[in-house]
């Protein structure tokens, strides 16, 4: 969720620096008024501020800090104009005051958009005789936004955006989207108001979901128990297959107005897992990943293992960083690590999104060069696993206001966003538009499948491993639902995928496929998987064990395959197998059978030569003589020679 807490910007210097400026000497009434104004600052009640400054102003016009602290009111309501208007009269006022004052001057007309107006300030603010070296900072980002945004209108990238609509958008505010891999899921969080609240707020942050169906949107609904409280939920970031849910919530809110959430600080990460059709109850991430400070706006890599979020930083003001935790092999997150200083700026940043590629990270800052406010940007993980330096999408992408909440479709061409703009529903909508070619990530799919029991055809919950066929790499290992048994991982185009799913009691199954190559038209990989009990006499294909053309030597990419027959018989210490060599119907009856024989002897002294019991393993070859494709094709011939195993005692 985003912190709208607005950061004060002059108060710091107000009691350092006043004081050394020569002035008019206030009267006793003006400096009775100012002392009371200051009195309610301090209580929050900033309408009878401003009236007491004023006062104070009447009584001695050439008084400084009545100016101060009424800017410092206008800046915390983010009254745009009255601070301009408040500081103007201050510089006319033929008063001393410091060199800050201009760059507040020049930050007030940036957010407005008037970069020229932002160069004249940054002038005199030059010219000031007496600059605080701790502004020195602001005034470089300034100049470069300033410089930036000057050459950016000039050199626009293209930008259609698209209102979702009334069935995603409303009166209320939309923002923070997350998208399924597979696209039919929209998430998003939306700020209702609350007629009686648990809690002192009067608005609070809800998951909403919308699905798509028959090429629309359907009605967004509220996610509802047990993710949705009484109490603050937003900012959500999913696993691939969409059952696992990390998101934040106000803990420590909750549990100070009654509720069950306990935490470790104001805003702390949850999750949730999803049965079926049901999420369990969230449970708090940690104390590693969450601390006494403020973590939000989670966004989970493809594959699960890595998880960026953002970390609150009190010593610059409640500043965020993003930080990244790698999932541990006893699946625990580790110690969170802040990314480097390329990528965290000394100002803020928010909103994180890793696309599902694992490599282009998307963000909103306001401490690099940009149009002023937040920008969205973009980094690369490079081959050292470094990070390049941020890319500004360009205006007007990005604008003086304020840009955020940024997420990619698996695509690569489709971003999502929050803006408040005219043509919307009311407050933040959230948007779709097609991203710019410079800042598209590689485009992903997916695999789908679904584990079921071959004879009741009952789902199961398996094991499911993909492996790089060329590396023997394993590149996901996870677990379809109990409930429904699907499952869903996300791949990469034109590479070539083995797979191997195991389930105990059940034969494992293995098979292989590649990827298509055309990345604008290739379709998910859909796979249904039955597996079979283990019975004598029922037996399963290696899919995945290779050998030369002509040659009995495995292949070295077998050895993942082998790996999971090995554990299957490791598990299953009862088992006793045959392995069965098969050929397609090229060659001479004699030679099928012989080659295939000495395959079958191959795959046996592998298993004996890394600690299987001999006793337990027979081989067979059976030549062509028991094809199970036609063999008129190159493709039914690739499927008859194959490796198979045979359950002969169990």
């Amino acid at each position: 969720m985003i912190n709208r807490k607005t950061l004060t910007v002059l108060l710091s210097v107000l009691l350092t620096v006043l004081s050394s400026h020569a002035q008019q000497k206030p009267s006793k009434k003006a400096l009775e008024a100012y002392e009371k104004a200051v009195y309610f600052y301090h209580l929050g009640e900033y309408d009878k501020t401003l009236d007491l400054s004023r006062q104070a102003l009447k009584y001695t016009s050439k008084y400084l800090e009545p100016y101060m602290l009424t800017t410092e009111v206008y800046l915390l309501r983010d009254d745009k104009e009255a601070v301009l208007s408040t500081l103007q009269e201050l510089v006319a006022a033929d008063i001393e005051f410091p060199c800050y004052v201009f760059l507040t001057l020049a930050q007030t007309k940036q957010k407005m958009g008037d970069y020229e107006a932002v160069q004249n300030y940054l002038s005199q603010y030059e010219s000031c005789p007496e600059k605080n070296a701790a502004d020195e900072w602001n005034f470089e980002l300034l100049k470069k936004n300033c410089e930036f945004a000057l050459n950016a209108i000039e050199n626009p990238v293209d930008f259609s955006p698209e209102n979702m609509g009334a069935a995603v958008n409303s009166e209320f505010s939309e923002y923070l989207p997350c998208l399924t891999i597979d696209g039919k899921e929209l998430f998003f969080t939306r700020l209702l108001p609350v007629e009686k609240p648990a809690n002192n707020n009067k608005e609070q942050e809800d998951f909403f979901v919308s699905h798509w169906e028959k090429e629309k949107w359907s009605d967004a609904e509220p996610l509802g128990d047990p993710i949705n409280s009484a109490y603050n939920e937003g900012s959500g970031t999913f696993s691939a297959d969409g059952r696992i849910l990390i998101f934040t919530a106000c803990a420590i809110a909750a549990k100070v107005y009654g509720g069950d959430r306990e935490g470790y600080g104001s805003c702390d990460l949850f999750y949730a897992v999803k049965e079926g059709d049901s999420w369990n109850n969230p449970q708090n991430m940690g104390g590693l990943i969450n601390t006494a400070l403020w973590e939000s706006q989670p966004s989970l890599s493809a594959d699960g293992k890595v998880l960026y979020f953002i970390r609150g930083d009190k010593t610059r003001n409640n500043s965020g960083d993003i930080y990244v935790s790698y999932l541990q092999q006893d699946n625990s997150w580790g110690k969170p690590i802040k990314l480097p200083d390329n990528i965290n700026s000394r100002g803020k940043e928010q909103t994180v999104f890793i696309h599902p590629d694992d490599k282009t990270l998307y963000f909103s800052s306001n401490g690099h060069p940009g149009m002023g406010g937040f920008d969205i940007f973009m980094t690369t993980k490079l081959s050292d696993s470094t990070w390049s330096d941020p890319l500004n999408l360009g205006y007007p992408i990005n604008t003086h206001r304020d840009e955020n909440s940024i997420m990619i479709s698996r695509d690569g061409k489709t971003a999502y966003f929050a803006s408040e703009r005219g043509d919307g529903f009311g407050k933040m909508d959230i948007y779709c538009f097609e991203l710019p070619k410079f800042a598209q990530p590689k485009p992903v799919s997916f695999m789908r499948g679904k584990v079921f029991d071959r004879e009741d055809l009952t789902p199961l919950q398996a094991r499911v491993q993909l492996y790089n066929t060329e590396t023997g790499m394993l590149i996901h290992s996870f677990y379809s639902d109990k409930i429904n048994g699907e499952f869903l991982s996300v791949l990469s185009p034109n590479r070539e995928y083995m797979v191997n799913v195991f389930a105990p009691d059940y034969l494992f199954y293995s098979d292989n496929f590649r990827m298509k190559e055309d990345q604008d038209t290739w379709e998910p990989y859909v796979k249904e998987i039955p597996l079979q009990r283990i019975t004598v006499g029922k037996s399963a294909v290696l899919r995945n064990i290779f050998f030369d053309f002509d040659k009995v030597e495995l292949k070295p990419e077998s050895e993942s395959e082998l790996s999971i027959l090995m554990e299957f018989l490791r598990w299953n210490s009862a088992v006793h197998i045959e392995v069965e060599g098969h050929t397609d119907n090229q060659g001479g009856e004699q030679y099928n059978f012989n080659l295939s024989e000495e395959r079958a002897k191959a795959v046996r002294n592998y298993l004996i030569s890394n600690g299987v019991d001999e006793i337990r393993l027979t081989y067979r070859g059976y030549g062509s003589s028991r094809p199970i494709a036609p063999n008129d094709t190159e493709e039914g011939r690739s499927v008859n020679r194959r490796t198979e195993f045979k359950i002969t005692k169990e």
